[in-house]
Order: C-alpha cells, then structure tokens, then sequence
C-alpha cells in the first residue's frame, strides 16, 4: 500500500520552479523516491479554481495558485508572506501556519 505523501516523514526535499510548473522530488523514509508536478501561477486574487488562461503569469505577488498533476480538479491557494531571491514564505489560505522556504 502506497503512503500517501502528505503523512509520510520525508528524508531529502527538493523543490524545482519554472515559469509554469513546480517540481517537488523526495524520498520517503523507506527510500521510495516520489516527484509530485504542479502547475501554477501568481495571482492578486484568490482564484479557487485554476484559471488555465493564467498560467505562467505574475500579477501582483500576492498568491501562488497551484493545480496538481494528479488530481487535475484541485486548487490550492498560497498567500505569498515573503518573496527574496533565496527565501519565500507561503501560507495556504485554509491553514494558519506559515512553510518557510530558504534557498542556498
């Protein structure tokens, strides 16, 4: 039986950005490596459901939309706190804690 991802304990992470997609690769604690695709795009609205005319596009730096690879009908909506050329901090809209991500 597969873990799903978000209750699994990760060992390595690494999350990859082009101008349309997120590519996040792990290992799982049993050294099954996962890659999970995202589409998305910045938004100065609150899109709750991915608008495909807007991706690859940035507005105002105010949230990142993501649509998953795999479940192609989910929306997931990130406040962007923070934007540096080595560090973003995100928090989705429905959770009241912050991911912190720091480039080296």
């Amino acid at each position: 039986m597969d873990v799903p991802p978000s209750h699994a304990i990760h060992m390595s992470y690494t999350e990859t950005y082009t101008a349309t997609k997120v590519i996040t690769s792990f290992k799982l604690t049993n050294g099954q490596p996962r890659i999970l695709e995202y589409d998305y795009y910045i938004s100065n609205t609150v899109d709750t459901v991915f608008n495909e005319t807007k991706l690859g596009t940035v507005e105002d730096e105010k949230y990142m939309i993501l649509r998953p690879h795999n479940f192609p009908n989910e929306c997931h909506v990130f406040q962007i706190l923070e934007y540096a050329p080595n560090r973003m901090i995100l928090k989705h809209i429905i959770s009241d804690k912050p991911l912190t991500f720091i480039c080296d």
